[in-house]
């Protein structure tokens, strides 16, 4: 089943370029101490290194404090593969168990749920986001993945609760209800099966989009602290010097685009191969 799902997944040439660069980086993110050539903090030379052009010394040059560009791209993908990926872990599961909730009970409480839901996201995330950390001065990575997490379930519950009902109006469900299956037992062995697939199509995406929500909070400088490397940090402490030093932008932004579209064309890939309809 799994062989043949990631072969499915992994019938375009896009989705197999896209399966690469996501190998690559999470491959990267594990290895960075190893791969990466100088500390992703250290000031290397102030005077001789500072704003330097990329070289073979330095492949995607220096910035404003002489630390290598290279060295803390690299690590930026271990911060933002790390946030993204434990983030989306926590939204999907809270999502999981709201949609489980709503669907199954049905009723006065899937009605609660479905508008506590709509009222949330009738809120601009980013705005949502932008106060809630405003209320901490220093922003630690378990708080960020924290605010993150519970703040990106909305749309994952509506899906898990739209699916739900879809299981509940087939022959096995009502089979199985009439023979006195535990709810417990249904979950597990007929519901959760059967919405798995849309899950790990919206946690494929998720990545994607909490990448970039991690990335324009830094950049809004209530994301990850200094120095800590992150993507859009970086891109925000260039913005007074990505005129004369373009390569300080260039790259963390490159970083932000190649992740991204990756995650988005494997989600899509996945989406069409757990697609019954699709062949």
């Amino acid at each position: 089943m799994t062989r043949d799902l990631i072969t499915r997944t992994l019938h375009s040439r896009r989705a197999k370029v896209a399966f690469f660069v996501v190998s690559t980086l999470a491959l990267g993110a594990l290895l960075a101490p190893v791969i990466t050539p100088h500390d992703p903090i250290a000031q290397l030379d102030l005077v001789g290194l500072k704003l330097a052009a990329p070289s073979w010394q330095h492949w995607f040059g220096t910035d404003d404090l002489s630390r290598d560009l290279l060295s803390r791209i690299v690590y930026g993908a271990r911060i933002s593969l790390a946030v993204a990926a434990l983030s989306v872990a926590l939204s999907i599961t809270c999502g999981t168990l709201v949609g489980l909730a709503a669907g199954l009970a049905g009723g006065a409480v899937d009605a609660l749920l479905m508008r506590l839901v709509d009222a949330l996201l009738a809120v601009p995330r980013l705005i949502l986001l932008v106060v809630i950390l405003a209320f901490w001065p220093q922003i630690s990575l378990p708080l960020l993945v924290l605010v993150l997490g519970v703040t990106s379930w909305f749309d994952t519950s509506r899906l898990v609760r739209a699916e739900v009902l879809l299981v509940r109006e087939r022959p096995f469900y009502a089979a199985a209800v009439s023979a006195g299956t535990s709810t417990g037992r249904l979950v597990r062995n007929h519901v959760l099966p059967n919405v798995a697939g849309p899950i790990i199509v919206a946690a494929t995406l998720g990545i994607g989009q909490i990448i970039l929500v991690e990335a324009g909070l830094s950049f809004l400088g209530i994301g990850i602290a200094r120095p800590t490397p992150s993507w859009g940090r970086m891109i925000a402490d260039s913005q007074e010097i990505m005129v004369s030093a373009w390569w300080t932008a260039a790259f963390p932004g490159l970083a932000i685009v190649v992740t991204v579209v990756a995650f988005s064309v494997l989600g899509d890939a996945l989406r069409d191969a757990l697609d019954p309809k699709a062949s």
